[in-house]
């Protein structure tokens, strides 16, 4: 049996990442995708715009929405759970595929990856989806992942 899984990428200034998250989490990883863009100032809400068939939907946020104590995050998390107590004048809603976001309704697992991180499993025998499939049914109900940043 297949689990619905969904994706929730933030970029900021990430043209050039755009189309690898989206083909990473959408095509590799059977993952559904809900975007939020940053207030970026390069060219990533064009990038985006060439994948809006593949993401339910795009959130433009505003500058007022800060990173500082964790506003940006929190924000996201609200409109995540449906949550109507945000400042609407600040988010704009450029794609919206009409979708219902009732994730609890409608998804087994959501990732939050940074816009520059793949998420996987222990290894790479298997993909990312895979190994979540794997531990869908068993009393793990989320993933703490440890990360390493590697620079060469």
């Amino acid at each position: 049996m297949s689990i619905k899984c969904l994706a929730v990428l933030l970029f900021h200034n990430d043209e050039d990442l755009v189309a690898d998250q989206i083909k990473y989490y959408k095509y590799d990883n059977n993952h559904d995708l809900i975007v939020f863009n940053h207030n970026s100032s390069d060219n990533t809400s064009n990038e985006l715009q060439k994948y809006k068939d593949d993401i339910i939907c795009i959130y433009d946020m505003s500058s007022k929405i800060s990173f500082k104590d964790e506003e940006v995050h929190d924000t996201i998390y609200k409109i995540i759970q449906g949550n109507q107590d945000i400042n609407k004048s600040e988010i704009k809603l450029s794609n919206d595929n009409g979708y219902n976001l009732d994730i609890i309704k409608n998804y087994e697992w959501i990732s939050f990856p940074e816009s520059d991180e793949f998420l996987e499993g222990p290894d790479r025998k298997k993909s990312y989806y895979n190994y979540l499939s794997d531990i869908n049914n068993t009393k793990i109900n989320y993933i703490y992942f440890r990360t390493y940043t590697y620079w060469f």
